[in-house]
């Protein structure tokens, strides 16, 4: 079975609620779906553009059925920071999903070097309160592939997408544990596994959702700094090896860089324990913020 989906630039894909979308261009493929950029030409959508994502892996039915669940759970999501869905429907038997449009990601971000101070902040605070949203959730649910290139920037705001590899804490550990092996070909996100991660798959301990707090503690170092912490895995390590922190120093504003690295380092003690709370780290970061800006004003600084 072909494990692979096309359209032309001008074709047209019709969704459940009979609206058209017509493809401009192809955005990318991952392992799972790939991913188009339309126009809505029909339906209360018309003239806007959207990213459509059509399921492509035919020949897995367990990565359809993830795939599904993905869709299912991102319908049911109302929140500023995650992604939005707005459709979906079936293209040669192939399921889609018609998702909002970012032309950025953090990873266009990082690599340009062109956010504000301000910016880092409205980005951090965001990506905690997704966080936040995800772990008050019954059950709660692991994203586990938190990394720049699944953080869509919009204008000063961003959003968490890519839920291909989420965990519901339900209890369904097992199945759980063989998907996700097979998921990325090693397991786990290569550059931004996390110690909760790496025990899950060699069936150590159980998931929670501090694993991802610790994942965003890597995501947020590298866009404070421009480097990624993790230490990178040499030819012949085991990607199931200790995960280690390279040193770092955060030098953006000298009056509150040492508050920036202390509550970074908080997010990642290789203890999962020992990590603060989403919620905690929300408020902080947010008194952070505020603080910041009233600097900012006071200096006559601008903002935004």
């Amino acid at each position: 079975m072909a494990d692979s989906v096309y359209l032309n630039v001008g074709q047209s894909i019709q969704s459940l609620t009979n609206v058209y979308y017509k493809n401009i261009k192809l955005l990318g493929v991952g392992g799972n779906a790939a991913t188009f950029l339309c126009s809505a030409t029909s339906g209360q959508y018309m003239g806007n553009l959207f990213a459509v994502k059509i399921f492509r892996k035919r020949s897995r039915e367990d990565r359809r059925e993830s795939f599904l669940k993905e869709v299912e759970f991102l319908q049911t999501c109302n929140f500023p920071s995650i992604m939005r869905v707005y459709d979906r429907g079936l293209f040669c038997d192939n399921p889609f999903v018609v998702a909002e449009y970012c032309p950025k990601t953090l990873t266009d971000v990082i690599r340009e070097n062109s956010s504000t101070l301000v910016d880092k902040f409205t980005y951090t605070l965001g990506l905690l309160s997704a966080l936040n949203y995800l772990s008050n959730l019954d059950p709660q649910i692991v994203h586990r592939d938190i990394k720049p290139a699944n953080i869509f920037i919009n204008g000063s705001s961003c959003i968490l997408g890519d839920f291909g590899l989420m965990k519901v804490l339900d209890g369904n550990i097992e199945l759980d544990r063989e998907v996700f092996k097979e998921s990325t070909g090693v397991g786990m996100p290569y550059y931004y596994r996390t110690p909760d991660l790496v025990a899950y798959a060699k069936q150590q301990s159980a998931l929670t959702v501090k694993s991802d707090i610790f994942q965003l503690g890597l995501v947020i170092t590298e866009l404070f700094t421009g480097r990624n912490p993790s230490k990178r895995l040499e030819n012949g390590d085991d990607i199931y090896s200790s995960v280690e922190i390279n040193p770092f120093r955060i030098e953006v504003e000298p009056k509150f860089d040492s508050r920036i690295y202390g509550q970074i380092l908080t997010m990642l003690k290789v203890n999962p324990d020992e990590r603060e709370s989403v919620s905690n780290l929300l408020s902080y970061w947010q008194r952070l913020f505020g603080d910041i800006i009233t600097s900012l004003s006071q200096d006559g600084s601008k903002i935004f």
